[in-house]
């Protein structure tokens, strides 16, 4: 008899113990804000604002809508980040040769254009067989007729840790038969094997917003001859261009890496900071691309400044385009957001399935109220246990069932 109320024991405590480890305060969604829909619109699309990127999971895996009932309702995430786009026209140029000038290397290439037409091109695509990791600043020239050039663009080309680029936009669409690739302070000896051109359009417009971090609000050190600009509290954000406010006339290169405590950065955008006021210099340009791959929480602006003085700073402007949720509203009902859960999982939706069509439909907007922290539940069943004392008390109670075993054995004997 004691045997068994020994092992019935064990079982029950055992199953507390699972029972502790499966149910934690991070299985509760911590915040959530009600949703104001459009109740003309049978579907609605939400964006979302700033202080969800910061509490949600870096995926926005966490999103989850429910009813006045508590019930879960699709949703699909409208993902503004990238543009759709359409390749109109692509071509293939030839190599007309290749010749060192000091530390650079230029290659120059050669289109053929059907008799009468233009190869109208905006971005162009380089090969190379250099297998190692690298990083060039690059100058982008054109010609028509293959001895007159003309700059066109600044760009990089590199491939770090498994990530490369080697497309250069070119912006405007140019018309030139012949394109020349300045590769700057080559000592590697890196050789380019093709280049192709392609005229790509955009077939939906970005909003973007802005967020201006003033001097106060970032870290500035000079290191050697270039200046590190630390950007702290990005929150996340989905960031696709970087300016500066500075003054003066400059052209400086330079890159958007990830931030503190990294071993080894991940470069996230680079080119050429350029500003210039002069009457008949090119317009003011001094906004960089940024490609994020992974959201961040801090980063780096590195400017190279060579052999001229630091520049004078006085903010930074970050530009982003929210995502957006988009669901089914029925009229009478209302809808709540939750978020921030560490531990939820990525949502599947049939909804998902239909997004093409659901496009199609009349989709009103709707909008978010004030945040509210979500209620901790009291039930037992989410109570926190001290599971070392119950994993303490499991190894007492199969030492005990085994100390009877032993002494009803040795009765027996």
């Amino acid at each position: 008899m004691r045997n068994k109320v020994a092992m019935a024991l064990l079982m029950t405590l055992t199953i507390s113990l699972f029972a502790a480890e499966a149910e934690t305060p991070d299985s509760e969604w911590k915040w959530q804000r009600e949703i104001m829909t459009d109740t003309t619109s049978g579907f609605n699309r939400l964006e979302l604002p700033p202080e969800i990127y910061k509490k949600s999971q870096l995926d926005l895996w966490d999103l989850r809508i429910i009813d006045e009932k508590g019930t879960v309702v699709p949703y699909f995430l409208e993902s503004n980040r990238k543009t759709s786009t359409t390749t109109e026209d692509s071509y293939s140029f030839t190599s007309t040769g290749d010749f060192r000038k000091k530390a650079d290397t230029i290659f120059d290439f050669q289109g053929h254009p059907t008799a009468g037409t233009d190869l109208l091109i905006n971005h162009l695509t380089v090969a190379t067989d250099f297998t190692e990791d690298f990083f060039k600043y690059v100058e982008l020239y054109g010609s028509h007729d293959g001895k007159h050039w003309e700059w066109i663009e600044n760009s990089s080309l590199y491939r770090v840790d498994g990530n490369d680029q080697f497309l250069i936009d070119v912006g405007t669409s140019q018309k030139f038969t012949n394109y020349r690739i300045v590769i700057l302070n080559n000592a590697e000896g890196i050789r380019l094997s093709g280049l192709s051109g392609m005229l790509i359009s955009e077939s939906e417009v970005q909003t973007a917003h802005q967020r201006i971090i003033t001097a106060s609000q970032f870290q500035r050190r000079e290191v050697g001859t270039a200046t590190e600009i630390q950007i702290k509290n990005v929150d996340n954000l989905p960031v696709n261009a970087m300016s500066i406010e500075a003054s003066g006339l400059f052209k400086r290169p330079c890159q958007i890496v990830s931030g503190e405590n990294e071993a080894v950065a991940t470069v996230f955008g680079s080119g050429y900071l350029f500003q210039s006021t002069l009457k008949g210099s090119e317009p003011l340009r001094n906004s960089l691309p940024v490609s994020i791959y992974q959201p961040v929480d801090s980063l780096t602006l590195v400017i190279e400044n060579g052999d001229n003085p630091p520049l004078d700073i006085q903010s930074v402007t970050l530009e982003y385009v929210s995502d957006a949720v988009v669901f089914q509203t029925v009229q009478g009902k209302t809808y709540t957001l939750q978020y921030g859960n560490p531990s939820a999982t990525k949502p599947q939706y049939d909804l998902e399935q239909f997004r093409g069509e659901i496009s199609l439909q009349q989709i009103g907007t709707a909008v978010l109220n004030a945040e509210k922290a979500v209620a901790v539940s009291k039930q037992p069943s989410k109570t926190v246990v001290n599971q070392k004392a119950i994993f303490s008390g499991v190894i007492f109670l199969v030492a005990l069932v085994l100390a009877l075993f032993a002494i009803r054995g040795m009765r027996k004997s």
